[in-house]
């Protein structure tokens, strides 16, 4: 297999070679304990720079997937990705400073982001919010356990991502989210993952990607609701909505309330306004098509 990329950033290039090699492994079936081509030999493969491959490699080790042997060279240490810590921090000795610093990580980054959902959110969603926080402080309150309200993701959910098809967001990748989910041992094979984004070979799990019509070209997907019961069958390669509120409706009753939620959907307004990504928004089709530009 020949592998062609453009010159871009290599902060940008370094994620696609993780990826790239994590589908080599898994199509070749490199055994754990076995050992990689020299890095001369993956740059040719993937047509990068030996810096590119290298930093890729530090990135797999990190997440415990490949180990360096001084001297020797890189060796398969977890194909499979299902070591609980896809971030490595088991690997670090000092918890508590490792905690330290991730909370000023967190100063850094939570108040841009709440200010950005708050500016996105709609009404409904931050009257779920209000809600779920009076829930929560009443539980605290009480001397009772908050932590299963906090964390909502629960076995049988399906966690739809949209807005992030072509048209959306450029449709990005979605292998770390997945992984993300695949590293609770309770959510891996019970959680789906829906959207109008992309994933790679390398993916696990119940996802779903290239939903056609994407959200933002007012497809079924941007009308889904919390509360909504979906229905999965692969062998027919269908995705439905069920239910309301948890409860099974009839197809008829299903009809009636998207064509609702359609009437009352503001559209969707892409934030890019130039360059590459406005253009590819505006002449992209349909991911189901392979999001090809015309």
């Amino acid at each position: 297999m020949v592998y062609n990329y453009e010159k871009v950033d290599q902060k940008l290039l370094v994620p696609q070679i993780e990826d790239q090699l994590m589908i080599y492994i898994q199509q070749e079936q490199i055994a754990v304990g076995s050992r990689l081509p020299s890095e001369h030999k993956l740059s040719e493969r993937f047509g990068v720079g030996r810096s590119t491959v290298r930093e890729a490699i530090k990135s797999l080790v990190t997440r415990g997937i490949l180990e360096v042997k001084r001297g020797s060279g890189t060796f398969v240490k977890n194909p499979e990705l299902d070591n609980g810590d896809p971030l490595g921090l088991s690997k670090y000795e000092d918890k508590y400073r490792l905690a330290m610093d991730l909370f000023d990580v967190r100063i850094l980054l939570e108040p841009e982001v709440a200010a950005a959902a708050c500016k996105n959110a709609t009404k409904e969603q931050k009257d779920r919010i209000k809600e779920l926080c009076d829930e929560i402080e009443m539980l605290y309150i009480d001397g009772k356990n908050h932590i299963k309200l906090d964390g909502e993701v629960k076995p049988g959910d399906a966690i739809f991502i949209r807005y992030e098809g072509p048209g959306g967001s450029g449709m990005p990748e979605m292998f770390y989210t997945g992984e993300a989910i695949c590293a609770d041992p309770k959510l891996a094979s019970s959680v789906a993952l829906i959207t109008d984004g992309r994933f790679s070979a390398a993916s696990r799990g119940p996802v779903i990607g290239h939903v056609s019509p994407e959200a933002a070209m007012g497809g079924p997907i941007a009308f889904v609701e919390k509360g909504d019961l979906i229905e999965i069958d692969i062998e027919a390669r269908k995705i439905a909505v069920i239910g309301i509120n948890g409860e099974k409706s009839t197809p008829e009753e299903i009809d009636d309330i998207l064509a609702k939620r359609k009437a009352n959907w503001k559209g969707f307004t892409s934030k890019y306004k130039k360059g590459l990504l406005k253009l590819y928004a505006q002449h992209a089709q349909s991911p189901m098509k392979g999001a090809y530009m015309e």
